[in-house]
């Protein structure tokens, strides 16, 4: 989707147009959002590193139809980016349905009007069980060409690698031999499986020190399994060009694997995909949505 179709639907309240939704932004150190829009009234392509996107309605404004259509086509045009519900209001019944919904829709949080925003945020924004499942629907989202068979590699991969240090010890584990997985990521034009290992991994840790910013990293790392706090640091710069510091200051792994990828593409990998326009008129296959992920798991509103 064009800025210009997005503005047609999510028009800034000034403008007297839209659909009642409206965007707004959250920026690090993450206390306030603001109204997402440039001097020339539409949305930006990209908010800065580490920012997230809130999709801001009344519980009475919300139209489910509208949402279903509009929510992947903004999720998919902020690639980098975390996008989450915000509802206006107090919590009632028709909040809290609203909330399982929002994870129907892949919403990556909700956020009730009066909640603590960093915190809630945190909470819901590095939870790792979901991982797997999450960066399949995201790669898909962002017009990667993934087949089912390469669906279910990448899956186990980020399945495995809390406990896999090795991508021969974990193909083992998948069931997969690895002449196969390395030939299917080359036909696709996609990073090797030990570069997928490594980059799940490095995911992981960011998803433990975003989750406790009061933890010293050297504790989260021997909790993970690393010798040496250095071990984990050289993984992260290695995957993302950060250390744990710049990790830990943004909340969630889109910036992050977002970065991975666009380094990647710029060697001329993940070249199939990433086809903006043909992306915004398609719908995932229904097989894509399944794997790996639960719906509502993990977004909800607190009561």
């Amino acid at each position: 989707m064009d800025p210009f179709s997005l503005y047609a639907a999510i028009a800034p309240p000034s403008s007297g147009r839209g659909s009642g939704l409206s965007l707004h932004v959250l920026n690090p150190p993450y206390q306030e959002f603001e109204p997402l829009y440039t001097a020339q009234g539409l949305p930006p392509k990209q908010p800065p590193f580490g920012a997230l996107v809130g999709l801001q309605a009344s519980c009475a404004l919300m139209q489910r139809d509208l949402l279903s259509e509009l929510v992947p086509r903004i999720r998919a045009w902020f690639a980098s980016t975390p996008v989450v519900l915000l509802l206006a209001g107090n919590l009632s019944e028709e909040s809290i349905r609203l909330g399982w919904y929002a994870g129907v829709l892949r919403f990556r949080a909700v956020l009730m009007e009066g909640e603590p925003v960093s915190t809630t945020l945190r909470r819901s924004l590095t939870y790792p069980e979901d991982l797997p499942g999450d960066v399949l629907e995201w790669l898909l989202l962002q017009g990667i060409d993934l087949s089912p068979e390469l669906c279910r590699l990448v899956g186990q991969i980020f399945a495995h690698a809390p406990t896999c240090t090795e991508i021969s010890d974990l193909l083992r584990l998948a069931r997969e031999p690895e002449t196969s997985a390395r030939a299917r990521c080359r036909k696709k034009r996609l990073p090797p499986p030990h570069c997928w290992l490594q980059v799940a991994r490095a995911l992981h840790a960011a998803l433990h020190l975003q989750r406790s910013p009061d933890v010293p990293v050297a504790e989260i790392a021997f909790q993970l399994g690393y010798n040496e706090p250095s071990a984990l640091g050289q993984l992260l710069r290695r995957s993302f060009g950060l250390n744990s510091t710049a990790v830990r200051q943004i909340i969630g792994w889109e910036p992050l694997l977002h970065r991975w990828l666009t380094a990647h593409h710029a060697k001329g990998l993940f070249a199939s995909g990433r086809n903006r326009q043909f992306l915004s008129n398609r719908k995932l296959p229904l097989w894509a949505t399944a794997v790996y992920r639960r719906p509502g798991s993990r977004i909800g509103i607190a009561t």
